[in-house]
């Protein structure tokens, strides 16, 4: 796709988040194009309908939760990557509370048809990290990455969420101290441009 092509998509898919987070599922067309600062044309260029744009946010957002967990990882740094895919993941529901009560979405169940193929690469990626990291003793054997990405999910106030995502990890890892540090540092960055 051209970068003007792929910039259209990222506005088109922040203006849906945000115009279902304002005004609920509802909204119409072309008042997310007006907010995307496209025209109707070309929002259906991009998506077959209403419901495929919104639902294109959570595809995205899985979609790119899949690519971080399956990029290299060097050795002895599973646990970081782990913990980034847990620090990203409660910054994306966080940020999409209201889209998310706004479409009437179940974190990780729905939208259930177009979620499936995007999700299951991801939760096919992090089981395949999180044994990695079992293996190297730094995540506990009775951590279950299922449990993580279900409790992550539930965080979803920005204000609440550094608290709860250091429960989180200190309760998977092996060894809570080295869970602590790398939440610290995670907490430090600023929110990643994923959309």
């Amino acid at each position: 796709m051209r970068s003007d092509a792929e910039e259209n998509v990222q506005r088109l898919l922040r203006a849906a988040r945000d115009a279902v987070g304002e005004e609920g599922a509802g909204v119409g067309v072309r008042s997310i194009a007006e907010r995307a600062g496209v025209g109707v044309t070309t929002l259906y260029r991009h998506f077959a309908d209403k419901a495929a744009l919104i639902d294109g946010v959570a595809v995205h957002r899985w979609s790119t939760m899949r690519s971080l967990a399956e990029r290299p990882v060097p050795p002895g740094g599973t646990l970081a990557r782990i913990v980034l895919l847990l620090d990203t993941f409660t910054r994306m529901v966080s940020a999409d509370d209201r889209l998310i009560a706004g479409a009437g979405w179940q974190v990780g169940r729905s939208p259930t048809a177009v979620l499936v193929p995007a999700k299951a690469g991801y939760d096919a990626a992090l089981a395949a990290l999180w044994a990695r990291g079992q293996a190297e003793g730094t995540v506990h054997r009775r951590a279950d990455p299922r449990d993580a990405m279900e409790l992550a999910g539930c965080v979803r106030d920005t204000s609440r969420r550094p608290a709860q995502l250091r429960l989180l990890v200190v309760g998977l890892c092996a060894r809570p101290e080295g869970g602590e540090a790398l939440v610290e540092q995670m907490l430090r960055l600023p929110d990643p441009a994923y959309l």
